[in-house]
């Protein structure tokens, strides 16, 4: 296969009078993942990368579709949450938080007087949330506009702010308070509310609550257990990731200091077990290391892929390659071993956003 292009740019010429506009973060992509240099090389032919593209793109497409984003998302960033099995010492220690925090001052102040010392019963929760918005009136609305050479004063009960403000450059827009709460069919609710209101009384419980007292909980979980007296089941393990295609996977845990270490390195690899293809990754040998941070030293774009296989041969004759092809598959295999190239991102969007993990973790004991 010859070479019929000379830069970057000819390529993304002829693959836009192929797919159109070209998704910039497709591009890079591309780019990043030595597409676009094998289209160069003549190692590929245009017709592959269009298809690399179409799939990359509707990937995007579905991303966005699972996150309840525009289908024409410029990056497909997925986020999820996840939590181990909850055990009956989970239980236990669940319904000793919620006990401790039956006795907070502040929820039993709002119990008292905003529900008169009696629970909403949680079939009811919704429909007492939605009249209490009503009750309450419009929405506390805050403007948002960047500081500049403004001063705010007091004159007795009033505050003032002096300043001149551009409407065009200097008014950013309006925000809402926004409360969340369980509802009745598995999803998590969120309403703006007046902050003078009850439901604002009840979200600045609830945030004082996960701030001082319990930060396990999330606010819509202080919010059904302040309302509802439900207890929040809260599993030793909770973990999230943020899914970016080409980008080392990142997973983020939260734990109790309860947990054994053999039952957290068990709980570790369930979850690696769930998002790599193979239960076990190995490591890099000194080779694959080394081809790495060669093709780090050398900048790509000066050499061609033959050039760079010469020097590497000169370098390192005991790991010396007759075909720079091989030479080639070997970089990109050693580099995605670190971009985590392992990772199931498909089985992981068939997951739906119903909110099962918000059922697990909120349930009557």
């Amino acid at each position: 296969m010859g070479k019929n292009f000379r830069s970057e740019d000819e390529v993304k010429e002829a693959l836009q009078s192929k797919v159109g506009k070209v998704n910039t973060v497709i591009w890079d992509y591309l780019i990043k993942k030595f597409y676009v240099n094998e289209v160069l090389e003549g190692m590929e032919s245009l017709s592959n990368l269009v298809k690399e593209y179409r799939r990359l793109q509707q990937f995007i497409s579905q991303a966005a579709k699972e996150d309840g984003l525009p289908a024409k998302a410029e990056f497909p960033v997925t986020k999820k949450e996840g939590s181990s099995v909850i055990t009956r010492e989970d239980i236990i220690f669940s319904k000793i938080l919620a006990y401790e925090m039956g006795k907070v001052p502040a929820v039993k102040k709002f119990r008292r007087e905003a529900l008169k010392g009696v629970l909403v019963k949680s079939e009811s929760l919704k429909s007492w949330v939605q009249t209490m918005q009503e009750k309450d009136g419009p929405p506390t609305r805050y403007l948002k506009v960047k500081d500049r050479d403004v001063s705010i004063v007091t004159e007795g009960d009033r505050v003032l702010m002096k300043g001149c403000f551009s409407p065009t450059e200097e008014i950013l827009g309006l925000e809402v308070i926004d409360l969340t709460f369980p509802g009745d069919d598995g999803w998590v609710n969120t309403i703006p509310v007046n902050a003078s209101g009850i439901l604002g009384q009840l979200k600045k419980v609830a945030d004082k609550i996960i701030k001082f007292y319990c930060p396990v909980w999330k606010e819509y979980q202080a919010v059904g257990f302040i309302l509802t007296g439900k207890v929040p089941l809260i599993s030793k393990v909770r973990y999230s990731y943020k899914i970016i295609p080409g980008m080392p996977l990142q997973i983020t845990m939260k734990l109790n200091a309860r947990i054994t270490p053999k039952a957290l390195s068990e709980e570790y690899t369930k979850i690696r077990q769930k998002l790599l293809k193979k239960k076990r990754v190995k490591p890099l040998q000194e080779k694959s290391l080394t081809l790495v941070e060669f093709f780090l030293e050398y900048d790509k774009n000066d050499f061609t892929w033959k050039e760079l296989m010469q020097m590497w041969n000169e370098y390192y004759p005991k790991w010396a390659y007759n075909e720079y092809s091989n030479f080639q598959k070997d970089c990109r295999r050693a580099i995605n071993w670190f971009l985590g190239s392992r990772v199931t991102y498909n089985s992981i969007l068939k997951s739906t956003h119903k909110s099962t993990h918000f059922k697990r973790e909120y349930n009557s004991t």
